[in-house]
Formats: C-alpha cells, structure tokens, sequence
C-alpha cells in the first residue's frame, strides 16, 4: 500500500514538475498580426520547443496595452500606440505597413484600374471600430481626401466577420496591410487601385520598460524578428 502510495506521489511530482517548468508565453495580437506573421512565428516556435504553450489575446490597441501594463500579458504585437498609452511601455519598430482598400473577387471595383476615391461612396466601407487607432488613421485620410463617412458604415475590428461581409456583399474593407497580405496573396481578396500610402504606420512590439521577458516572451520576441529579418533581406 506505502509503495503504490509512492507511486502515486511520484506520479503527481513528475506532472506537477513540467508544469511549473514549462515555457509559456502571452501575447496581444492585433489584427494585422494575428493573420500572418504571428503564426508563422509560433509554429516555428513550436517545432523548437513542442511542449511551449502560447496564448494569444485579441482586443483593441488600447485594451492589450492595459493588460500589458497589468502584467496579464508579456508583449502586444501591432501597430504603435498612441503617446498616452504608452507610460511604462516601450516599442521595438519592426517595420511600417499602410492600411489598405480590398473586396472580394468579382468586385466592380477589383476590376478598375484607377477608381476614383468618390466610387467609395456607392458601396458599404467596413472601417475599423471608433476610438482605435487605425480608425484614427482611416478617418484621417478620408478627411484629408474631402470624402465623407457613407450611411452605409460597419464598424469590426474581427478579421473572420470582415472577409465573411466582403464575401457576401459589395463592401470595401479599409484594412491593415498585414491582416490582409495572405488573403491578397492567395486571391480570395483582391486589393482596390487607391493610394493609401499615407496612411503608413509603424508596427512593432511593445512590451514594459522595467519588467524582464521571460524565457518564453523571449524566444518569441527573437522569433518575431527572426522572421522580420528574413522578409526584408
């Protein structure tokens, strides 16, 4: 009985020890990440070190630095936060995308070479949710191009419910460029012929200024520019 008692204790001890030894890492991810270069870094990870756990939060710019302040998250992965946000925090730039105009295949305005900004007015805009930064940047280009907001307004910060909209409608989709490019690559998305360049932002990752990573933030944060690096060689 002692010995199947040991056993058991044993048993408990060796489970109990991976646990506490386990590499694990949270991450904030807003949309332009989480489609492309997000994943691509966590496989890799996972091929590495199989038994990592990795859990990713979704939310605004705003909510992911709040609980990265609060230390339930180890780095947010996106978009630059505005300068109020930003106390404690420091951001790595990992390089600069612009927001983009896309709709699905078959889309009359896929198929026009130069439309005029105007021809934006004729069809639902999915823009990102009021408050966000990059509803910020979105706003601001089409007030700097004397275009108002159209009656027809969806407000989504989701990826799956935006691409699901443009399937079943004629709606454009002001997007992040990295929520988008795997989209655009593999056709399922096609990309207006409007120029967005000056909606460019900085992305990179953000993490607190005085806490140490830990060694799964870490191996990520090395894998994430691992990844960087080679795109841009």
């Amino acid at each position: 009985m002692s010995a199947l008692r040991g056993l058991r204790e044993g048993l408990g001890l060796a489970m109990d020890q991976p646990e506490a030894d386990q590499l694990r890492v949270v991450v904030g991810a807003l949309p332009n990440m989480a489609g492309e270069l997000l994943p691509e870094a966590v496989a890799r990870l996972h091929a590495a070190y199989p038994s990592m756990r990795v859990r990713v939060v979704s939310g605004t710019n705003a909510q992911l630095m709040t609980q990265l302040r609060q230390g339930e998250i180890d780095l947010v992965l996106g978009r630059l936060a505005q300068a109020s946000a930003m106390a404690d925090l420091a951001f790595e730039h990992l390089y600069s995308e612009p927001l983009r105009l896309v709709v699905r295949p078959g889309h009359p305005l896929a198929a026009r070479r130069k439309p005029s900004l105007d021809a934006l007015a004729a069809y639902p805009l999915v823009l990102p949710v009021s408050g966000t930064l990059i509803r910020h940047t979105a706003d601001a280009f089409l007030i700097a191009q004397g275009l108002a907001l159209p009656n027809q307004l969806v407000e989504a910060t989701d990826t799956s419910f935006a691409v699901g909209l443009l399937q079943r409608s004629e709606a454009v989709w002001f997007a992040p460029q990295g929520a988008v490019e795997g989209l655009l690559a593999s056709g399922e998305l096609k990309r207006v012929a409007i120029d967005t360049a000056n909606t460019e932002g900085p992305v990179g990752l953000t993490v607190r200024r005085t806490v140490e990573h830990s060694e799964g933030a870490r191996l990520l944060i090395e894998e994430i520019r691992g990844i960087v690096r080679q795109r841009k060689g």
